[in-house]
């Protein structure tokens, strides 16, 4: 029987692991951004034991290859902001603050729907608490 060549191409789309690793290039970003330091307490926790944890759940697909999805977390608070609800609206709440942070700096290139979705959805819990607290300063609305 003769040897079928096989395709020469690779894998069309990336596997769940592939989308949610962690890149080394990532990585070394938000050791850099947060000074070896836990983004929630402030210990320094590089060495002895940080953890980089996703702020999207990698079981939610959230990506590893974007900044402002991951931080560094000592061991206590990663099983902290994974294991409480909390955690979880901490979660949320660095998140905002990491995606406008970073806003400034990608700004130069148009976000793609599917980011432009996911920044839409996080920010409405905030634009509908403001709104409710600020209502004369809301566009449209007369005073």
């Amino acid at each position: 029987m003769p040897e079928v060549a096989k395709p020469s191409h690779g894998r069309g789309s990336q596997k769940r692991r592939d989308r949610t690793k962690i890149t080394p290039n990532n990585r070394k970003h938000v050791q850099e951004r947060s000074e070896g330091l836990c983004e929630r307490c402030a210990i320094y926790c590089l060495k002895l034991g940080g953890q980089m944890a996703h702020l999207e759940g990698a079981g939610q697909l959230g990506r590893g290859d974007i900044p402002w999805n991951i931080c560094l977390l000592c061991l206590t608070c990663h099983k902290w902001a994974d294991g409480t609800a909390e955690g979880y609206e901490w979660r949320r709440e660095r998140r905002v603050e990491l995606v406008l942070q970073y806003s400034v700096r990608i700004c130069a290139r148009p976000l793609c729907r599917e980011e432009t979705d996911k920044l839409d959805a996080l920010l409405e819990p905030i634009c509908k608490t403001c709104s409710e607290l600020y209502p004369e300063r809301m566009p449209g609305r007369s005073s």
